[in-house]
């Protein structure tokens, strides 16, 4: 079994001191293995990079698959979308388009299913307008939660048409005081990837392989 982990820089698992929520998987995964004395044999790849949008996964995506995968099953989970929604304040435009963002997501979708029909997506988290609006460190654009939660629909409604699993982070979040969760006002801290993890885990283990 591999589990193929896509995203950005929140997958890759920027500002948790645990190494992020993918990387929680991929621990959790190990031990389950020890406890078995490796009669289950199962690989987590984090392939989680900073900034990448759903075009950037797009143009990546097959090569990464192809350089590691063997012959077993495996599951493909895709955590992408925060940085499609980016708002540029002077031109007046999203990073990618809610309808080219729909067509990227299609198309990593037939990707993905030359390989696997374990597919799993990954809802967006909210961020503090406050602090992302504009970024500090990119002054010209924001993170605002009226663009974010356009685009979790998207990919809400995209899951809800193909009948694939979806991780609805947002909707848990903000059950909560969420600002508690985020470290710079967009990427979650400890404790937000702690609950990213637990979330996307309980969907994982919904493929018969991974039940414990």
């Amino acid at each position: 079994m591999q589990i193929f982990i896509f995203g950005d820089s929140i997958t890759s698992g920027m500002w948790d001191t645990q190494g992020g929520w993918a990387d929680q998987i991929k621990q959790r995964v190990t031990t389950q293995c020890i406890n078995s004395h490796f009669e289950i044999d199962i690989e987590v790849y984090n392939l989680g990079i900073s900034g990448n949008t759903s075009r950037d996964l797009l143009y990546r995506f097959e090569l990464e698959i192809r350089q590691r995968k063997d012959e077993t099953e495996s599951i493909i989970v895709i955590a992408i979308g925060l940085n499609d929604s980016q708002y540029y304040t002077q031109e007046k435009r999203n990073e990618t388009s809610l309808s080219d963002f729909k067509n990227n997501l299609e198309k990593l979708l037939y990707k993905a299913k030359q390989f696997t029909s374990n597919i799993i997506f990954v809802g967006l988290t909210p961020v503090d307008d406050n602090l992302v609006s504009p970024m500090p460190w990119k002054m010209e654009s924001s993170y605002r939660n009226e663009d974010i939660e356009k685009y979790n629909n998207k990919i809400k409604e995209f899951c809800a048409g193909n009948k694939l699993v979806f991780v609805d982070i947002r909707s848990e979040f903000k059950k909560t005081d969420y600002m508690k969760l985020l470290a710079d006002g967009v990427h979650p801290n400890t404790q937000g990837h702690e609950l990213m993890y637990k979330l996307v885990w309980e969907k994982i283990q919904l493929f018969p392989s991974l039940r414990t």
